[in-house]
């Protein structure tokens, strides 16, 4: 009897989700399949979006959206996180990208794959030697610089497609200098579209235009149409291009995406590979997690859960690794995901399973309905959800309370706008712990 209870102690622990073995009733199924609908209304033009930020196919950000977030849901602690791509994870991904000498056999979607790969090793390690304690000891200012700094980065990146120009770079002023020479190039019909469509996400992201929802349809129903806005711009874009042939005046759109969702791919990779992208698979498996963590603890809060922190970090390394068996991106738990989807009424990880199978239905039978999807639409999905990141509010905090912060925000935010996004927070977090050793050593010295 002992050893059986054991057993299914042992059980449990490694699949959480059968906590709810024998509590699950008819009325949360319900809520789980009204929020997994809102998600998958959500995950689908998100992956899109996030795979071309990164410079792969589409299809790509639709894979990562699908076997990860099953596994999670099955193996994961939290019980409304969303793991797909993220806005943090592809601004951090695209920075690591950009570093690679690109070419020959090393493509962007190999590089990529590979990256996902060992991001997913790195957090599995992480769990096996019980190292969920680390994001007590990242640094705060550093982290919020690098978001910040980054999230500008590719804001001046994704304007080219609102612009209908090419523009290339991994810092700022390259990025400048190649939109200053591509000016010329300006496609008059992207503009126009892409003007019209930024004014949408901003007057529907105003105060003003939430609070008169919320007076026509209540804060729930508020807050799940304000998320659907993307959708139905996408919609609404799709067949403007469709409708005036826009596509044949230079208005770039997603074209042909593959519905073979049961893709397994053996990531390939080399000994020099390996060697590139060890240390920044290293940073990007610890932002995943503290990104993951953050989010699960801020939907716990009205649950009864407790995130487990090594249990989390498996989660996410095994859901990396799926990812990059499925030819996927890196994931992580989405904020904006998690909140809707605990907003709506989720309360289980049965929400996860069914977003998953949702996400796999639209990829096998809805991706012709994608064809004319303008670029210029995607683009401005991602800048929107990115400005609400560009948060000067929580870089003057960091530099009013403390000067060494302050000194380590800026050395973050200069270096990577200036230098890229890896040598940002690699420069941030080696400030970071000088900075450390040094106050430690003097106020031993003094005491």
């Amino acid at each position: 009897m002992l050893l059986n209870n054991l057993t299914m102690t042992q059980v449990n622990k490694a699949f959480p989700i059968l906590k709810w073995r024998g509590q699950y009733s008819q009325a949360m199924f319900g809520n789980d399949c009204f929020a997994a609908l809102i998600i998958i209304l959500m995950v689908v033009p998100q992956s899109l979006a996030y795979a071309m930020l990164v410079g792969v196919p589409a299809e790509i950000g639709i894979f990562s959206s699908i076997l990860p977030m099953l596994l999670y849901s099955i193996i994961g602690t939290s019980n409304v996180l969303s793991v797909a791509p993220t806005a943090i994870s592809s601004l951090l991904t695209i920075s690591i990208l950009n570093t690679l000498p690109i070419g020959g056999s090393l493509t962007y979607l190999s590089a990529t794959i590979a990256l996902t790969l060992l991001s997913g090793i790195m957090l599995v390690v992480l769990s096996l030697i019980k190292f969920g304690f680390i994001s007590n000891y990242l640094s705060k200012p550093v982290l919020t610089a690098f978001i910040f700094s980054s999230a500008i980065l590719i804001v001046v990146n994704q304007s080219s497609y609102i612009l209908g120009i090419n523009v290339r770079g991994d810092n700022v002023i390259d990025l400048i200098r190649s939109m200053n020479v591509g000016f010329d190039e300006i496609n008059r019909y992207t503009l126009m579209l892409g003007l019209g469509l930024m004014g949408c996400l901003i007057i529907a992201k105003h105060e003003a235009t939430r609070r008169w929802l919320r007076q026509c349809v209540g804060i729930r129903a508020e807050n799940i149409i304000s998320k659907l806005i993307p959708v139905i711009l996408i919609f609404i874009s799709s067949c403007l291009v469709f409708k005036f042939r826009l596509f044949e005046k230079g208005v770039q759109i997603l074209g042909d995406i593959s519905n073979d969702v049961l893709v397994f791919n053996i990531p390939l990779l080399s000994s020099g590979l390996i060697m590139d992208l060890a240390i920044p698979a290293c940073i990007l498996a610890l932002i995943i997690y503290v990104e993951s963590y953050s989010v699960s603890q801020s939907t716990s809060t009205g649950g009864l859960e407790k995130v487990n922190n090594n249990q989390e970090l498996f989660a996410l390394g095994a859901s990396n690794l799926v990812s990059a068996f499925s030819a996927g991106l890196p994931v992580a738990g989405g904020l904006s995901r998690s909140m809707v989807s605990f907003k709506a009424g989720a309360r289980t990880q049965v929400v996860g399973i069914l977003t998953a199978f949702g996400v796999a239905f639209s990829a096998c039978f809805l991706t012709q309905y994608f064809y004319y999807i303008p670029n210029v639409v995607l683009a401005c999905i991602i800048v929107s959800s990115l400005m609400s990141l560009i948060n000067l509010k929580a870089i003057k905090e960091i530099l009013r309370f403390s000067k060494s912060d302050c000194y380590i925000a800026l050395l973050t935010i200069l270096a990577t706008l200036l230098l890229g996004g890896v040598y940002g927070i690699v420069l941030g977090t080696i400030g970071s712990l000088i900075w450390a050793t040094l106050s430690s050593v003097f106020q031993q010295r003094y005491d």
